[in-house]
């Protein structure tokens, strides 16, 4: 619910990405995103909140309703991403450009 502002921008930054992978990809500039799923973060907590208002759930309800969108049962943690954001950034990763890696669970928003 109420999530077309926030997808937008999200399929935004996929765009964006690619077309500056391919703007740059002679300049040696290599650009990609990380696309995450669910993070336990401060933001998770408060989207948690809200849909659990909407949804008219108790919080510890709209968290198990969250978490069966993703296959492995579990919010990933911050400290997750930290390997791909090292790799995307590390010379091993120098002919890859225009790409969103997601990192998610196992979670695809349909």
């Amino acid at each position: 619910m109420y999530q077309a502002h926030y997808n937008g921008s999200k399929h935004a930054v996929v765009g964006i990405t690619r077309s500056l992978g391919i703007e740059h990809a002679k300049t040696g500039v290599c650009i990609n995103a990380i696309c995450p799923g669910f993070v336990e973060t401060p933001m998770l907590d408060q989207g948690l909140e809200e849909f659990a208002d909407v949804a008219g759930l108790p919080r510890e309800d709209a968290r198990e309703t969250m978490l069966t969108r993703v296959p492995m049962g579990r919010f990933l943690e911050p400290d997750e991403l930290n390997p791909l954001a090292i790799y995307l950034a590390s010379k091993e990763c120098m002919s890859m450009t225009g790409q969103s890696m997601t990192i998610s669970g196992g979670m695809v928003v349909t």
